[in-house]
């Protein structure tokens, strides 16, 4: 079998592998290049796999996140991850990694251990993600969210909103466009790339579109929510500028953690972000827990670093 042969099989059985890391997830979400994977084997068994978002530019050939993907990065197995073992098998699969121009990837923060990237001569920057865990209490989960969010947000919506599951693409596409456009964003995929998306997350029963809607079935708000076996993950939270007031996308936020808590039995909730200080602010009301993890990168030569800084502006 190939790589990526073997690696579907080793998905499979994989507990705790994050949902952005299996491969149904990479084959939609790698528009634009192509996904890979290194292995690594231990004792007959794969002990630890990297996959990696694979794109090229005449001759530029670098390693990217993709859309809508928070973390990549290694996965080693759980018997593996003390530190005796991790750093041979890190290297080994560093050693794997073709010949780039440059390299970026999120690790997911299950993994603190980026020495031997460090080792290879790889830059880190600290991000943060925001959690709610455990959800096992959630009168206490919901003490622990500001009173002004409490009261002012959530009571309020409770009175006109529901939560429903049946919006029909164009919408929940043309509402998560609408908050890129009050920021004066471009919204950064295609309607056609999330329909493929979610549909695929439907499939595999790790992901739904939910909504906010009031009695006169004005839509207020829309999330998509993705889960793997260990937590939820809000992806995309969008709200329709001519209700924001109103607090649908706080409310729907809290119908979603309950939800986690409740229908899917996870302990965490990950809010997914951000480091943009306005959306950070949004999360630490809601009482998550900072949770740092590496961005973790590496330019083949200095020129290839100023190249990229140009290209995204």
């Amino acid at each position: 079998m190939t790589h990526k042969e073997t690696y579907r099989q080793f998905c499979k059985t994989a507990e705790d592998l994050p949902v952005f890391a299996q491969a149904w997830y990479l084959d939609v979400v790698c528009q634009g290049g192509d996904w890979e994977v290194i292995l690594v084997e231990k004792g007959g068994e794969i002990a630890a796999t990297l996959p990696y978002f694979l794109k090229r530019k005449g001759p530029i050939q670098y390693v990217t996140m993709p859309h809508l993907t928070k973390f990549l990065g290694p996965y080693i197995l759980p018997k593996y991850r003390q530190t005796k073992h991790e750093a041979r098998l890190l290297r080994q699969l560093i050693e794997q990694l073709p010949k780039l121009s440059y390299f970026k990837q999120n690790f997911h923060y299950n993994y603190t251990n980026w020495l031997p990237f460090y080792w290879q001569g790889f830059r880190q920057q600290t991000h943060y993600s925001y959690r709610l865990t455990p959800l096992d209490d959630l009168q206490q989960i919901y003490a622990g969210i500001s009173a002004d969010y409490r009261n002012q947000k959530i009571a309020k919506a409770s009175d006109v909103l529901q939560m429903r599951f049946d919006l029909p693409m164009t919408e929940f596409y043309r509402v998560a466009a609408l908050s890129y456009q009050r920021q004066q964003m471009p919204f950064p995929f295609s309607e056609a790339y999330l329909k493929n998306l979610i549909t695929m997350l439907e499939q595999y029963e790790a992901g739904k579109v939910f909504y906010a809607v009031d009695q006169d079935q004005k839509i207020h708000s829309t999330a998509l929510l993705l889960w793997d076996k260990t937590s939820s993950y809000l992806s995309i939270i969008g709200d329709d500028p001519a209700f924001r007031s109103q607090g649908g996308g706080i409310w729907l936020a809290w119908q979603l953690i309950q939800y986690t808590s409740q229908e899917l039995k996870l302990p965490t909730f990950d809010f997914l972000g951000s480091m943009i200080e306005p959306i950070e602010r949004v999360r630490r009301q809601f009482g998550a827990q900072q949770t740092p993890y590496h961005a973790v990168w590496k330019y083949s030569a200095w020129w290839w670093e100023i190249l990229d800084v140009l290209r995204k502006r």
